[in-house]
């Protein structure tokens, strides 16, 4: 039970932490959307919401997808980095599945989810 506890209390600030790295992917995509599409693009003006809309996905996904499984894995001894990029890219897969594919939607939805998973993975190992 101690185990458990130990990891529930690094898990804590990942979950609270971690889903912040949306803001500097975020921005690290909107400047490379720049230096590809035209000059007058319009992604400066809706970037607010974007990385709000981002955060409240980002924050409710972890809560309710990423917690559960990071227990578990740790309960089988198999938490690490690459586990948990395999598991939100099979999660990318199957919602973009879902919703329709689109090998665009996909890699967008894979970025975020990549700088959601290494931003948790990173206050985990901080603690």
């Amino acid at each position: 039970m101690k185990a458990i506890s130990e990891n529930f209390r690094k898990i804590i600030p990942a979950l609270f932490l971690g889903p912040l790295a949306i803001i500097p992917a975020f921005i690290f995509y909107a400047i490379f959307m720049r230096l590809i599409s035209e000059p007058n693009s319009e992604i400066g003006s809706v970037a607010g919401l974007f990385i709000l809309g981002g955060l409240v996905i980002a924050y409710v996904s972890t809560l309710i997808l990423g917690v559960p499984v990071a227990l578990i894995l740790s309960k089988l001894g198999k938490f690490t980095l690459p586990n948990l990029l395999v598991y939100g890219f099979v999660l990318s897969m199957i919602y973009s599945l879902f919703v329709g594919w689109s090998l665009g939607f996909f890699l967008f939805l894979l970025y975020f989810v990549g700088a959601v998973v290494l931003g948790c993975w990173l206050i985990y190992r901080a603690m």
